[in-house]
């Protein structure tokens, strides 16, 4: 499916972008293409936040961003595909400890200026928004507004939900892990126990909620709960996710979850478990992701593959093993239409070329 084409060496963050990549030395320096458009800025905060457009922190304060060109903006730039509305939000202004206030505003793509006022002194970050919808979260409270109006629209506190105890039997609230995006109209949202919540996109209704899964078979590597690994599959209407040998599915259509256990097809890989990484990378046929090999005496160590899991039949298509001084850590997988990238932790970017079936 896939073969390692080339190495660059020293980098230090990847994205691939416009049927190549972007990607930051450990010089802070930005390149292209293969070439350099920016350096002496935060190497490390480079992000792809639309099709067309790369933002790419300052040292201190601000951004650039870039599509064909550079240009250089003091605002967060926000854009969702599914809506003619961008906006753009001010850098955070420290009022006390712990608070911060921003603005939010109406950004023109075209012109790359800013428009009328959304909200002003928020305290909240933007997790989503449409044409008719904004949606912000603090670590305990999801709120909407209307747009452009910013009327408030509704709120859900996390605190309804109760408290959890983790595994040392302390007891918690619950907070926001990360917003995991909107299918339909549902914003689906990973809490910090592994517990996945779906509310209504236009109501803040509580519409369900998930928390465990049912093993089809226990060790003692084998966990109940959905883990940290997850991701929506848009293509099947899916909710996806990664547990040491089992991968689940939550139909979003149906809400019925399954889970497979692929310990028997690992094993004919030398593949042990999945590593600790919090997600992976997918198309429209394969899950990819990184994975332990069974533990090597010889070596005191594990080596670490990616591997290419085939959606509908959840058997490794493709799968390449890395030496043994190349570990991955918790470098996530990047795809584009016909390459695959994958960093290591010594800064290494393994550059995969898909090949002609």
């Amino acid at each position: 499916m896939y073969k390692l084409i080339t190495k660059l060496y020293e980098v230090l963050r990847v994205i691939p972008f416009k049927n190549s990549f972007v990607y930051s030395s450990l010089e802070n320096v930005v390149f292209f293409n293969g070439k350099e458009i920016i350096r002496n800025i935060d190497g490390a905060s480079i992000y792809k936040i639309s099709n067309s457009l790369v933002q790419i922190w300052k040292n201190e304060g601000g951004f650039y961003y870039f599509d064909d060109i550079i240009f250089n903006y003091d605002y967060n730039i926000f854009i969702e595909n599914n809506s003619i509305i961008s906006l753009a939000q001010t850098l955070p202004r420290r009022i006390s400890r712990g608070v911060y206030l921003k603005d939010i505003f109406i950004f023109d793509k075209k012109t790359n200026t800013i428009g009328n006022i959304v909200l002003k002194d928020c305290k909240g970050n933007i997790v989503y928004f449409n044409d008719k919808t904004l949606v912000l979260y603090n670590n305990t409270q999801i709120h909407a507004y209307t747009l452009p109006a910013a009327q408030p629209l509704w709120q859900f506190d996390l605190g309804v939900l109760g408290t959890y105890q983790d595994s040392n039997g302390e007891t918690h609230a619950y907070e926001v892990w990360k917003f995991l995006g909107v299918w339909e109209n549902l914003l689906l949202v990973q809490l910090h126990n592994e517990t996945v919540v779906a509310l209504d996109i236009e109501t803040g209704k509580l519409k369900n909620q998930w928390h465990t899964y049912t093993p089809q078979s226990m060790d003692e590597y084998t966990t109940s709960t959905l883990g940290k690994c997850m991701k929506i599959d848009y293509n099947r209407n899916k909710l996806v996710g990664f547990n040491f040998f089992v991968i689940w599915e939550l139909d979003l259509l149906t809400n019925n979850l399954v889970s497979y256990n692929l310990q028997e097809t690992y094993k004919q890989y030398d593949v042990f478990s999945i590593t600790n990484v919090s997600s992976f990378a997918q198309n429209e046929t394969h899950f990819f992701i990184t994975a332990n090999t069974t533990f090597k005496t010889e070596i005191n160590k594990f080596n670490d593959v990616l591997m290419a899991i085939n959606k509908e039949t959840r058997v490794i298509d493709w799968i390449h093993y890395f030496k043994d001084n190349e570990w991955l850590a918790v470098n996530v997988p990047q795809i584009s239409e016909n390459k695959l990238y994958q960093l290591d932790s010594a800064n290494t970017l393994h550059i995969f070329q898909k090949e002609n079936p």
